[in-house]
Parts: structure tokens; sequence; C-alpha cells
């Protein structure tokens, strides 16, 4: 306890209740200082069940004099809270981060009011709030003189707000202004909107524009203006072409995190040649995303994954062309990933996956490979006996996967946290409850006694009836074959071997 840093604590302490934060607090000085701190951070989350209306936030806000010094306060998906409440509750002059995410009775008189009471506000979210509109933007950003960041997404905002919003507070670093509600992009925001944001926000960070109809030319002012760009998402900016990349890869190269593409009805997007260009030009990326960009091959995948090694999390969903060859390139140039997702790459197999697991499986945590329809139990079988940190995994809609490859995953050791078979058809009830069965436990397990006694402690469920195995188990100290890889290991020679339980 005492060689853990601030940051590492802090958090903890924010999730605990009123009483068990009085009772750290008399542990030493330290606990006491963090746990003092650790009040100027309010957090409610109502998708996760808390129900908060108006008179709960008044009793919330008023129950200790130090909510008054609140620096951080949050209230997601609160659809209980209306637009007057909100207003008339939150006052504090020294809010710096404010997050109303989701509340959908905000408006923009709540927000021009909030602004007001909390001058001092440096981050402001409120995504998915649609009643807002340009009023709200101006306001907060005539209102927060220490603005630096604001995600505005899924709000009514066009160019005239942003051009008003800008003139009034330049210098934002960090802007999103997404549109993934209705149709299928919105013409509120274009390039002249983004003409004004590149010569006013030249130390913007990051910027996320998925779905607006911006263009190659609104992207050449960003790319010339904002430098020290290190995120940008496109996702859905259908006019967006590899000339426009080029463009920005070559002046922004400072990039970490590129996303682009979503599956739309005209798809103009990437090609190996936009992807040539980000391999030239953007070194430290660590995130790509070009999903459903149909037109990138093997070739331009083999290129990137050479000259950017550091790539962490990738997503290559719908990229029909990626092949196994593919593939083992990614796996053997980024030793690094974290978190891939393929799905609907119809030409991956078994043997593609093997190789991405046999290379890279020392940091993958996450693992998508919906609707590739040529895997079989052997790709849940190298997963589970190599991907030691796994935590997600979805081999959803795959007609080969049977009981045998999903008591393959309950039997392994891996901290899995969610394993998703929707519409597998050759899965039983019986084989999804085993699996159920086995991640509870591993939850319980890791609650109590963290990652590093899961391997010793954990005890596989028995399998289900449909396989026709033995229910009695070995003992935890033993090597265990799991039953996918005794039935494999006969037919494929290349296959993993079995994981200790």
């Amino acid at each position: 306890m005492n060689e853990a840093p601030d940051e590492v604590l802090l958090p903890i302490l924010v999730q605990l209740s009123t009483r068990d934060r009085a009772r750290v607090a008399q542990v030493s000085r330290r606990l006491r200082a963090l746990s003092n701190r650790a009040w100027r951070r309010l957090s409610v989350d109502g998708s996760s069940g808390a129900c908060i209306d108006d008179l709960l936030l008044f009793r919330l806000l008023h129950a200790d004099p130090r909510m008054k010094t609140l620096d951080s306060f949050s209230a997601t998906k609160c659809s209980l809270l209306s637009s007057a409440g909100l207003a008339s509750h939150l006052e504090s002059a020294t809010l710096t981060s404010l997050c109303l995410a989701g509340c959908t009775a905000l408006d923009d008189r709540a927000v021009e009011s909030i602004v007001r009471r909390c001058p001092n506000l440096v981050h402001i979210d409120v995504h998915g709030c649609i009643e807002l509109t340009d009023s709200a933007l101006l306001a907060a950003a005539s209102s927060c003189l220490h603005l630096l960041s604001y995600n505005f997404s899924n709000c009514q905002i066009s160019d005239r707000g942003l051009e008003a919003s800008l003139a009034a507070r330049p210098g934002l670093t960090c802007i999103d202004l997404a549109h993934t509600y209705g149709e299928r992009f919105s013409e509120l925001v274009t390039d002249r909107g983004l003409k004004c944001l590149a010569t006013s926000s030249r130390g913007l960070v990051s910027l996320d524009l998925s779905h607006r109809a911006i263009t190659d030319t609104g992207l050449a002012r960003i790319a010339a203006h904002c430098p020290l760009l290190r995120r940008i998402v496109l996702r859905g900016c259908e006019f967006i072409t590899d000339g426009g990349v080029r463009l920005l890869a070559q002046r922004c190269r400072l990039l970490h995190e590129m996303r682009f593409s979503e599956k739309t009805a005209t798809n103009h997007y990437l090609t190996d040649e936009a992807l040539r260009h980000i391999a030239s030009n953007c070194p430290r990326l660590t995130n790509l995303s070009i999903k459903w960009c149909d037109k990138v091959s093997d070739v331009g995948i083999e290129r990137l994954s050479t000259a950017a090694s550091g790539l962490a999390v990738v997503n290559l969903s719908g990229v029909a062309d990626l092949t196994d060859s593919g593939l083992q390139v990614l796996a053997r140039n980024c030793r690094g990933l974290t978190h891939v997702a393929l799905g609907s790459c119809p030409q991956i197999t078994d043997d593609g996956v093997f190789v991405l697991v046999s290379k890279g499986a020392a940091r993958l945590v996450s693992i998508k490979l919906p609707d590739c329809c040529r895997l079989t139990d052997f790709s849940l079988q190298h997963i589970v006996t190599s991907c030691f940190r796994i935590e997600l995994l979805d081999l959803s809609r795959n007609a080969n996967i049977t009981d045998l490859g999903v008591y393959s995953v309950a039997m392994c050791c891996a901290p899995l946290r969610r394993a998703l078979f929707k519409y597998c058809v050759r899965v039983t009830r019986a084989a999804l409850e085993c699996l159920e069965r086995s991640i509870a436990q591993k939850a319980r397990l890791l609650r109590t006694f963290g990652p590093s006694q899961l391997s010793t402690r954990f005890v596989p469920p028995p399998p289900p009836a449909s396989l026709g195995l033995p229910s009695v188990l070995p003992p935890a100290s033993a090597t265990c074959d799991c039953d996918s890889s005794s039935s494999s290991s006969s037919s494929d020679p290349s296959a993993a071997p079995p994981c200790r339980v």
C-alpha cells in the first residue's frame, strides 16, 4: 500500500462509499490527504442501474461542504435528471471537468446556466444530448475562459456555431463533433467549419469528425495548420480519398491514432496507396482502424506493419482481401499487439490465427473474429493455449464452432471476462452455461486473489453432457489436455500444447 503511487490509489478511493472512505482516512496521513482529494471527484453512471433524479442530485451535492469544491463531476445516461435540476444544482467555482453525456433532457438554457456558475471548466462532455445546438457551444466557449477540450458529438452543431465558438475561444486542443444518429452523414459541419478550426486551433491534439460531410480539401487545411495532431477519427467520412490521407500523414507526423471508414453505401475509402503514405510518415502509430476498407489488401498491410511496428490496436474488419499471408507479416512485425479485430475476413483460416497468437500472444487482450466463416475449433484451441492475458473473445456467427471449442475456452486459465458465440448454430445452451460458470468463477478469483493466483486456484467446470466426456476433473496441480486439444492433436501436428488448469 505504501509503495503504490497516488495515481493508483486515488481511483480506488473514489469508488468507496462515504463510510469506507472515512475509515481509510484514519490509517495514515497520506491516505487522509488522498481521501480528501477523492471527495473532489463525483461520478454517477445511469447505465449501471443508478437512478438519480433532481432531488437525489440536490441531496448528493449538499451532503457535505466539500462537495462545493468538486474538481470533477460526471453524470452519464441519467435520463431522470431534468434540465432545470441540472441548471439549478450544479454550481462550483473549482469544477474543471464536467460530463453529462447521455442526459437527454439537457437543453441550451441549462448549459448556459451551468457554464456561468462553473466558469473554470477545462473539459466539457455532453455527447448524446441531442437537444443541444450552436447556442450551447457558444455559451461554453464564451463563459469558460480555460476551456481546452469539448465533446459535442450527436448534438446539433453546425459550421456557424463552430466558427463562433472558435472565435470566442481559440487554442482548443481536443474537439469531438462526431455524428452517429439519424442519416448516414451530417452536412451541418463541412469544410467551411474546418477552415476556421484549423487556423484557430493550431495546437489541436485530438479531432473526431465521424460521419461529417468533409472532403480532402478540409482535411488538407487540418494537415497544414495542425502539425501537433496525435489522434484523428474520420469514420463514415465517405468523401475522403487517398490524397487527403497522404497530406494528413505527411504533415502530421506525430499521429498515434487514426480511424477511418465504416460500411456505407458509397465507399470511396482507402487503398493500399493510403497505407503506404501512413507507413512512410507515421512511425509512432499505435492505433489504426480501417474497418470496411475493402480495397486494402495484403500488400498494404505488409507495408504498414513493416514501418509501424509499434501498432498495438488494429481493426481490419471487413478487409475482404486480407489472407493468412498478410496476417503472418502483421504478427511477425508488430509484437506488441493488444487488441485485434478481424471480423468479416472470409479468407482467414485456422493457420492464420495460429500464426497470430503464436507470434504476438504475449500481450493480446482482445480478439474479435466474428463472421470468419473458415475458422473452426482449432482457432479457439490456439487462442486459449497461447494468450494468457486474453479478456475478450468474439467468434459470433460461425457455423464451424462446436461445443468442443467452447468448452476448451471454459477450461483455460486466462482472465477471460467476456466470450461471445452468438448465432453459432452448433453450440448448445449447455456449453454456453458451462462457459458462463467458468467466467463467473474467474471473476470471483480475480477480485479476491488477483491474477497471480488465478492459474492455481481455478477449477474448470464439468464438461456438458453433449460432449460425452467424464465429469470427474483432474486436480488443479495436474496438466490437463483441453478437450479440443486432445481431439485435434492427432490430426493437426501444429496444434498448440495443452493448457494448464
